[in-house]
């Protein structure tokens, strides 16, 4: 019995330690899975925390961008009414800008040339000649009442720009130094 006996407790003694590491191994785990889900937790907490701040930081920067549209919606539309009932003196008095295509629309009867005194190939010319002359004269007009209109809105404190179909694109209050 001495052989077996001492292989018994050898083993008995083996199984003990493997059940008292695994259990000191179930222990520290079990403690350190808790410590883990506390710091997740932690961690889940502060990043709630820093939503919500940034939320409350977004909150007012678009409150402020709120309140600043509205002033400067405000600022334009009396801008505009100042601009509107002061752009009607700045157009010239005696000019009568067409922008249509009328200006190059011509009456046949007075510029019908008989064929025999002039070749299809002379009364071609003469036209586009015509509509050349037509068109660059409307282009000095036109230029010259862009000229003057902006003359006379420099003279009442405003800067503008128009577009080829004379419309006004911008329009800009002069601040004027006292």
């Amino acid at each position: 019995m001495g052989k077996h006996s001492q292989k018994s407790d050898l083993f008995q003694a083996i199984g003990l330690f493997a059940l008292l590491f695994f259990g000191f191994y179930f222990v520290f785990t079990s403690i350190n899975s808790k410590k883990v889900d506390q710091d997740s937790v932690d961690i889940l907490a502060v990043d709630r925390q820093v939503d919500q701040a940034i939320n409350r930081s977004m909150r007012g920067v678009y409150n402020k961008k709120q309140l600043r549209d509205l002033e400067i919606s405000s600022d334009k539309t009396d801008l505009a009414q100042k601009f509107s009932s002061k752009s009607k003196n700045w157009a010239p008095e005696n000019s009568k800008i067409d922008t249509s295509t009328e200006l190059f629309d011509e009456d046949i009867s007075t510029s019908e040339v008989s064929l025999s005194s002039l070749s299809v190939e002379n009364q071609l010319r003469t036209k586009m000649n015509q509509t050349r002359d037509i068109a660059a004269q409307a282009k000095r007009e036109k230029d010259e009442y862009i000229k003057v209109f902006k003359e006379n809105a420099k003279k009442d404190g405003w800067l503008v720009e128009l577009d080829d179909n004379l419309n006004v694109t911008s329009a800009k209050e002069i601040k004027k130094s006292n």
